[in-house]
């Protein structure tokens, strides 16, 4: 039976408010250890949350060799990309990624082992741009077949910036 675990930024991040000035970067950062037998094949360990209002930079993901293992990231709730909502999904992000060397990767691409994942492998439905208009999104990883192991560290980090709701060049005069 699949298990759902929670960072404690997930559990307890801070949600920018509408005082965040436009254009300002913020950041989200977390890891997540594996315990000694308790993790199982199609666990879902959920990361962090996407802010109302925010519009995704990028996402870095790394960890380590998973045997046998192929990686899913997804969102908990509807997402706005390029002017189309994208719904919830285990697969939004990355869809079915080979983890069987040590991995790493962003938006763009990545590794694993000594293989590239180009942005192709990435599912790509969520990228660069993708807004949380509506309410705030939750992003998490479930992993097939093989899971992190006992002191396995996942490490998560998430940029983005709280829209405006229009172009930041502004014209005081």
């Amino acid at each position: 039976m699949a298990t759902a675990y929670y960072t404690d930024l997930y559990k307890s991040s801070s949600q920018p408010d509408s005082n965040v000035p436009a254009g300002v970067v913020l950041c989200q950062h977390t890891t997540f250890t594996g315990v000694t037998g308790n993790h199982g094949s199609g666990d879902t360990f959920y990361m962090a949350k996407l802010p109302k209002g925010a519009v995704l930079l990028d996402i870095q993901v790394a960890g380590p060799a998973i045997s046998g293992g192929t990686l899913a990231i997804g969102t908990t709730a509807t997402i706005e990309t390029n002017g189309s909502d994208i719904s919830a999904g285990a697969g939004t992000i990355v869809n079915g990624a080979t983890v069987t060397g040590i991995w790493k990767f962003n938006l763009d691409g990545g590794y694993q082992g000594t293989t590239d994942i180009v942005q192709t492998t990435l599912n790509g439905t969520v990228r660069r741009g993708s807004k949380a208009a509506d309410n705030e999104v939750g992003i998490y990883m479930t992993f097939s077949t093989a899971y992190p192991a006992a002191d396995d560290v996942l490490y998560f980090t998430m940029m983005y910036y709280m829209d405006a709701g229009a172009d930041m060049a502004y014209d005081p005069g």
